[in-house]
């Protein structure tokens, strides 16, 4: 809570008038600088701290050796400013950096404020000289120029009174001794060398090394190379002049970058590696060590190559009239495009190769043992061949009655074969067929044809024909009846019976779902059980004439099953009766 809440009332007089100014403290600070509550405000100590002493150039680091914010995250701010590099934490009162001047014994007031106060404390701070800081880049000069090589010196607040310098340089370069400079010239490289350096202040000593040399720019040339290669074989493009002078290369690049596949290395500049395109390009190769950077010009010239074709890992599994489909695992053109997929020698019935994409499909219509096959890719720079290993084998036959006729006549000799039956490289083990025939037909076991002479009629009725071979069966349908029975009949002569065949329903169930179409000169009727059915007809009294039935199977009429029949008319005896009649006299 905020407690102690002031409220001080201030005028001023501004012109003859008067300002009012309200304004609100919490926590008043006492005339110690010094808080004057017992709120949660910050509470820390300098007491005891160590490393308030620093020297210039070097790190040093201040901290509280207490610090409790209370709860409240507090600011912490000093006053006066801190000596140049050195600066406050404000979350931590924390001062720290590395000063880079001499400063007296200072007593510096750190204030730590959060929302429910400000506490002050003081810390007492002070800077000295030290030894002196030294640095040296390396040092490159050129040939018969004059190198001045001078370091990153900081003498500290104290004095330069001496620099050294092991081992001695070489002939033509002298070393100041206040100021650590290396001055020279040399007609001749100087490979990198390095001397050890020793600055003296009045506080002591620092040593150093240092580094130089005497160089040029690297001289490189790629004239007279052959920088021609193919796309996916490896080359190697190594320049014909390569002289460091004096210094190591550090770097070897090209403008523009170089093709996918192809490096350069950083120190030798040479090209190698194996490219993925084709290129025609001008390239401008640079080297560069610490002296300089010169550069060369290369012309590169990849060509294209014969396409690349695998077909690693592919199933080259297939069934006879079952299609086939087997892609490439690899197909690269290497820089130019495929122009023509074959096949070498053999290859299975009903397959083929795509021209441009190798994919072999289509159907096989034949077996064929497993055998390795040679695929050919060709493009504008050749060709290569791959082994592809393919096997057909055996597959169900496949059988239709589509188009053929199945209307029999009873009792008379009738054929029907399949309009297709594929053995599909196994010969056929087995023909079945449902419903069962009518009575006189029967079909082949491995032509699948219905063949003899029909001694029953059959309605319209639809067949499942099932082909089977060593790889399975598949089946077909047809649809078949039994029609042009005839019976000849005398007027009044006695009834005569065909047999029926009733394919549909449950044997020994009643043949009712039959029935023939009426006709005034005969009467039909149909006895039996399922499957053997029979009619009988018999002419109606004294009719004659000839017509046609048409047999129904569950009320529908199945135009396709017919009986015909015939009633011859019969000459019988005269027929007299007793006529009496009654005649009047005189009429």
């Amino acid at each position: 809570m905020v407690r102690n809440l002031i409220v001080f009332l201030s005028k001023f007089s501004i012109l003859g008038g008067f300002l009012l100014t309200l304004s609100a403290c919490q926590n008043p600070i006492s005339e110690t600088g010094y808080s004057t509550t017992d709120l949660n405000h910050p509470e820390f100590s300098y007491a005891g701290a160590k490393g308030t002493t620093g020297s210039v150039r070097n790190p040093m680091s201040v901290s509280p050796t207490s610090f409790n914010n209370n709860g409240f995250t507090a600011t912490c701010t000093v006053l006066p400013a801190l000596p140049p590099g050195l600066s406050i934490d404000p979350s931590t009162c924390m001062i720290s950096g590395t000063p880079l001047n001499v400063s007296p014994k200072t007593t510096y007031i750190i204030t730590a404020q959060n929302i429910a106060g400000l506490t002050r404390q003081n810390v007492v701070l002070n800077v000295i000289p030290s030894r002196p800081t030294i640095s040296y880049t390396t040092g490159v000069g050129l040939v018969n120029q004059t190198l001045s090589h001078a370091p990153t010196l900081y003498a500290n607040d104290s004095p330069i009174t001496g620099c050294t310098i092991t081992p001695a340089l070489p002939d033509g370069f002298s070393f100041d001794p206040l100021t650590c400079v290396v001055t020279g010239e040399s007609s001749e490289f100087i490979n990198s060398q390095t001397h050890s350096v020793t600055v003296t202040n009045a506080i002591g000593s620092t040593t150093t090394s240092m580094t130089f040399m005497i160089a040029a720019p690297p001289i490189l040339s790629y004239s007279g190379v052959s920088a021609t290669g193919s796309v996916a074989n490896a080359m190697s493009i190594t320049p014909s002049t390569l002289e460091l002078q004096g210094a190591v290369v550090t770097s070897c690049t090209t403008s523009p970058a170089l093709p996918n596949g192809l490096t350069i290395d950083n120190e030798t500049c040479v090209i190698s590696g194996t490219p993925s395109v084709i290129d025609s390009r001008s390239y401008t190769v640079t080297a560069t060590n610490p002296a300089g950077s010169s550069n060369s010009s290369l012309s590169l010239n990849i060509l294209p190559s014969p396409p690349f074709i695998g077909y690693s890992g592919v199933l080259g599994l297939g069934f006879v009239a079952i299609p086939f489909l087997a892609s490439p695992s690899h197909l690269v053109d290497n820089g130019a495009l495929v122009t023509n997929c074959a096949p070498i020698g053999g290859f299975p019935s009903g397959l083929s190769v795509h021209p441009n994409t190798c994919v072999i499909s289509g159907t096989p219509s034949g077996v064929s043992s497993s055998t390795p096959y040679t695929i050919r890719a060709t493009n504008s720079a050749g060709y290569t061949d791959a082994s592809f290993l393919i096997s057909i084998s055996p597959s169900a036959p496949t059988i239709s009655y589509s188009g053929v006729s199945g209307s029999a006549v009873y009792n008379s000799s009738f054929t029907m074969a399949p309009s297709i039956l594929n053995l599909n490289g196994a010969s056929i083990s087995s023909c079945t067929i449902s419903p069962a025939l009518p009575s006189g037909l029967s079909i082949h076991n491995s032509t699948c044809t219905i063949s003899g002479s029909p001694s029953e009629l059959s309605p319209l009725t639809t067949y499942t024909v099932t082909v089977q071979n060593s790889a399975g069966s598949s089946s077909g349908t047809l649809s078949l009846s039994v029609t042009g029975g005839s019976l000849a009949f005398t007027e009044d002569g006695v009834a005569q019976t065909i047999p029926i065949h009733l394919p549909g329903g449950v044997a020994g169930a009643s043949c009712s779902p039959l029935s023939f179409s009426g006709n005034s000169l005969v009467t039909t009727t149909i006895t039996g059980v399922h499957p053997d059915c029979e009619v009988s007809v018999v002419p109606n009294s004294n009719q004659n004439g000839s017509g046609s039935l048409t047999l129904s199977f569950n009320n529908t009429s199945s135009p396709s099953t017919t009986l015909g029949f015939s009633v011859a008319p019969v000459d019988d005896a005269p027929v007299s009766s007793a006529l009496s009649q009654t005649i009047n006299e005189d009429v």
